[in-house]
């Protein structure tokens, strides 16, 4: 909904576990666009509200709901799947409602490394070299410096959602570490 000041619009809805439908408390709600990132976290009932400013929405808007830091009330200890969410303007000006849905959890680490062409690599809005960046990635001497950054992967939806057409392979977004 549009907030008391248009330049902002207020995302607003409730995160609850598909399973059983309990709100999921401390899911993180967070708006991607190339330049910025915004983020909120839902609280113990589930509810979350996120101002985003109008000038950071677009036609597509991509919503990731994560779970990293979810807390949990009982003793079984449920992990649920991080999901992009691809809403237009008009879905972010109403309630929504998000199903966390369980996951697997495996203890150890499994890496699937598939990249079927380069994805598209921005920090600070700029373009970067996806060899340079798979080069640190895997800790080798590169142009690209991930010291103190953190990175996003997207898909195909998401990422042509973010950045258009090119991004059709992929799209990873770097930012600083927030300190």
């Amino acid at each position: 909904k549009k907030s008391e000041s248009s330049d902002v619009t207020v995302f607003e809805g409730k995160v609850v576990s598909e399973e059983d439908g309990k709100p999921i408390e401390n899911a993180k709600i967070t708006l991607f666009t190339i330049n910025k990132i915004v983020s909120t976290h839902s609280s113990e009932d589930g509810t979350f509200s996120l101002k985003i400013p109008n000038n950071l929405i677009d036609n597509n808007n991509v919503i990731r709901v994560s779970y990293n830091a979810v807390k949990q009330k009982n003793r079984s200890i449920k992990a649920y799947e991080t999901q992009d969410y691809v809403l237009s303007k008009k879905d972010l000006g109403e309630v929504q409602n998000i199903l966390a849905e369980t996951t697997l959890l495996f203890f150890g680490q499994v890496v699937i490394d598939m990249v079927i062409d380069n994805p598209i690599v921005i920090y600070n809005g700029e373009k970067i070299d996806y060899n340079e960046f798979k080069k640190a990635q895997d800790g080798k001497k590169s142009k690209c410096n991930l010291d103190n950054k953190d990175y996003y992967y997207f898909d195909m939806e998401a990422a042509v959602a973010i950045y258009g057409e090119e991004a059709q392979f992929g799209l990873y977004i770097l930012t600083e570490k927030p300190i």
